[in-house]
């Protein structure tokens, strides 16, 4: 007898060290609809002396076999834009909020079908992430921001501990594109030196910020090929904002200031899109503009275990901003790509090609000047039978785009966003006609 309850006890410990961590169980939020998924969320921290703590909202995948499914860490750039409100409840997240930010009603095309999914405010002091130490507050590096990431995923996989052998992918969109090839470097390197492995698979970028030799002229190329700029402006531009002499330098200045006139009344993350409330602001990022009312009540922010309410939450923390490494807004990632080439992970580039911020044009031409081995040529790929964008696989990685998207693809074109996240996901190339 006495060896049988000491068996239960023991099969009750296994268990337990194998269920999620309860404290962060979220148990509904105001104006949620009902969901058959469990979701978490709260502040884990990762570096106790500094009293840092990185916020993070988690849903199980909305399937039958939801614990088999990968699991998916969601970034969005800024820098110090929230994961919360451009990705949980604005792209890729089960909920989006109603007009008026008085609650949520469900998205059809959540990423959690297909995935468990992580969404993360990074770096510190974006949304809900904190850090207690000031001198913090200056020190925001491509490096850091990928080194308390991973330091997140390790304590998250420890509280979540049935998710340890999934399949692990990153995903995210815009400044993402220096975090996720830095972080996937990271990972790379742990998993080289300690048992304690992350299983990476790979990684898909939405109009990631790359290379600034190529994304600023690429904008320029893109602003022209739609009539936003003159002929004169775009050779004024070719001509003296790519030389370093003092009177081209001057001369550039002039040309800058009269593009940024002629777009002060388009979105230019999306440039078909109609024009936002506010033109300039830090906050307006696609006009989710319901999103911050929403976050900022404190009935939401206790249900999402958020600490020390209420808090003000930022849709985007110009602080952030401001304070990041010039250095490496100004580093190119493609080293840091042909690096990671080597390991073997899947790597999709994705880009909504009426984006003004990081355009299509942008991205292909950093493609170019890789010199990748070409497996698929350039194709149409369909969606419900109308061109979803246009994709071309090489044998290092696959770029794809999506029409009519802008910068943000999984709000401008959930249904062709999802399954290209789908098709990336299974490593299957997009359909043909």
């Amino acid at each position: 007898m006495r060896t049988w309850i000491h068996l239960l006890l023991v099969l009750l410990q296994v268990a337990l060290a194998l269920a999620a961590d309860p404290s962060h169980l979220v148990q509904g939020l105001p104006g949620q609809p009902e969901v058959g998924f469990k979701q978490y969320a709260g502040q884990i921290e990762i570096n106790a002396t500094a009293g840092r703590a990185l916020f993070y909202w988690f849903f199980e995948a909305d399937h039958p076999n939801a614990s088999s499914l990968p699991l998916v860490l969601w970034l969005t750039g800024g820098p110090g834009c929230s994961s919360i409100g451009a990705g949980a409840l604005g792209e890729t997240g089960p909920f989006s909020t109603n007009d008026s930010g008085t609650g949520l009603v469900r998205n059809p095309y959540s990423w959690n079908k297909a995935v468990n999914l992580i969404c993360l405010e990074i770096p510190y002091n974006t949304g809900f992430s904190y850090t207690n130490l000031l001198s913090d507050g200056g020190n925001y590096t491509d490096d850091q921001t990928a080194s308390d990431t991973l330091l997140f995923l390790l304590e998250f996989l420890t509280k979540f501990p049935e998710y340890k052998q999934n399949d692990f992918f990153i995903a995210g969109e815009s400044f993402a594109g220096h975090y996720i090839p830095t972080l996937a470097s990271q990972i790379i390197s742990h998993n080289e030196q300690n048992g304690n492995r992350i299983n990476l698979k790979g990684f898909a970028i939405g109009n990631p910020s790359t290379d600034v030799d190529y994304d600023g002229p690429g904008n320029i190329e893109n602003l022209y090929s739609h009539s936003i700029i003159s002929e004169e402006l775009y050779q004024e531009e070719k001509t003296y904002c790519r030389r370093n002499d003092d009177e081209s330098i001057a001369r550039c200045r002039n040309v800058t200031s009269q593009i940024q006139n002629l777009i002060a009344y388009i979105t230019p993350y999306n440039i078909y899109a109609p024009a936002c409330n506010l033109l300039s602001g830090p906050d307006d990022e696609a006009c989710l503009d319901s999103v911050t009312p929403y976050l900022n009540r404190q009935d939401v922010q206790a249900a999402l275990h958020v600490e020390r309410r209420p808090v003000r939450w930022q849709f985007c923390n110009p602080d952030v901003d401001r304070n990041y490494s010039t250095l490496d807004r100004e580093r190119s990632m493609l080293p840091v790509y042909q690096h990671l080439f080597k390991s073997g992970l899947r790597i999709w580039i994705y880009s909504g090609d009426l984006d003004a911020v990081v355009s299509t044009l942008s991205t292909r031409s950093w493609i170019k000047a890789l010199n990748l081995t070409v497996v698929t040529p350039w194709y149409g790929w369909n969606y419900t039978n109308q061109v979803g964008g246009w994709t071309e696989v090489y044998s290092e990685m696959t770029f794809a785009t999506v029409r009519g998207a802008g910068h943000q693809p999984p709000f401008d074109k959930p249904g062709e966003s999802l399954t290209l996240f789908q098709h990336f996901i299974e490593g299957k190339a997009l359909p043909s006609f």
